[in-house]
């Protein structure tokens, strides 16, 4: 059933709603690769952009809620050992990494 609701998510800002868990906005992977969030702006695989709408979760600025084939969200204590170096990054430590694959 968490499936069907993820994929009919509009936003991210949907996510905590099915959940009960946020997504993990200073530890986030696109298909792999590291978001950052810095101020205004995000930076994926080297590119930087502004955000558009600073009210939304900044994956909404990279990635279509539709494109969504899976999201693990992780708490501190159960990020696999690959992602294990990223659990304190941007200074978060209740906040583990959230792993987004599209389609």
């Amino acid at each position: 059933m968490l499936g069907e609701k993820i994929r009919n998510m509009t936003t991210f800002d949907d996510f905590r709603s099915i959940t009960g868990r946020p997504i993990c906005t200073s530890n986030m992977y696109v298909d792999g690769v590291k978001v950052a969030e810095v101020g205004e702006s995000i930076t994926i695989a080297g590119t930087t952009m502004r955000k558009r709408n600073l009210k939304k979760n900044p994956l909404d600025q990279i990635v279509n809620p539709l494109e969504v084939a899976a999201i693990e969200n992780y708490r501190v204590a159960e990020v696999p050992i690959e992602y294990a170096a990223t659990k304190s990054a941007g200074g978060s430590h209740e906040c583990g990494v959230t792993l987004v694959w599209t389609r």
